[in-house]
């Protein structure tokens, strides 16, 4: 029975330090994949056809701007690291080439539709989120991008004093982590070493009390009644 208890106990820490840990590597490596997609675009924003003649290219070739041309050349750097001018957002994930390497792939014809009908929508959304369902928007988690708490009440997520678990990706449990003050499933109250400044039906925002000294409040007093009874034996 004791066995059967202490791995109980050991799963439950696995389960709540997976809880804690959202790698959201699918969904971050697709990020990765539109940010270099978006920087071939970038740079080949003021490129043409190479014969000189634009228009007689554009009226015979069609546009550059969602040229075949145009798409092999801003394919050659996606998904390279090279790409970015720095990796920041895509710390912690290994071999992160290879993975958007293999969406691209497993995509390539959601991609080509992309590029040459949707420029005009904002490519992280329409790919990530609506298209290859690997994230959620901000403010929403979980395999079917529910809204973080708060978000119904007409406020931020977690009344914005908190990080939802799982914001933006399709895992998590939506619980807020409150920020150091903050209390309660929607952080809305105060810490017992906290007082409420001011709220309002979106927000709170909550101040650390202050200490007082009591023990050295206590001996001031004392100091002044010893010096009245000194000054009452002159008289």
């Amino acid at each position: 029975m004791s066995r059967i208890l202490v791995l109980a106990a050991i799963l439950a820490v696995c389960s709540s330090q997976k809880e804690l840990n959202i790698k959201n590597e699918k969904c971050r490596t697709c990020n990765f994949l539109v940010h270099t997609f978006d920087e071939g675009l970038k740079k080949t924003a003021r490129q043409h056809f190479a014969g000189g003649d634009t228009a007689w290219e554009e009226k015979n070739l069609g546009k550059y701007k969602t040229s075949e041309t145009r798409l092999i050349e801003v394919l050659e750097g996606v998904c390279k690291k090279s790409s970015l001018p720095n990796m920041d957002k895509f710390t912690g994930i290994s071999d992160i080439e290879f993975k958007c390497a293999t969406q691209l792939e497993q995509r390539e014809e959601t991609i080509e539709e992309f590029y040459y009908n949707q420029q005009h929508n904002n490519m992280s959304i329409w790919l990530c989120v609506e298209q290859l369902k690997l994230c959620c928007p901000h403010g929403h988690y979980g395999k079917t991008c529910e809204k973080c708490p708060g978000l119904n009440e007409g406020s931020d997520a977690c009344f914005g004093k908190g990080s939802c678990h799982g914001d933006g990706s399709r895992e998590g449990s939506g619980k807020c982590k409150c920020e150091a003050g903050y209390s309660g499933n929607l952080c809305r109250h105060c810490d017992s070493e906290y007082f409420e400044e001011s709220r309002t039906e979106k927000s709170v925002v909550c101040k650390r009390k202050t200490k007082f000294d009591t023990s050295r409040h206590r001996v001031r007093i004392t100091l002044v009644g010893v010096a009245m009874v000194t000054v009452s034996k002159d008289l």
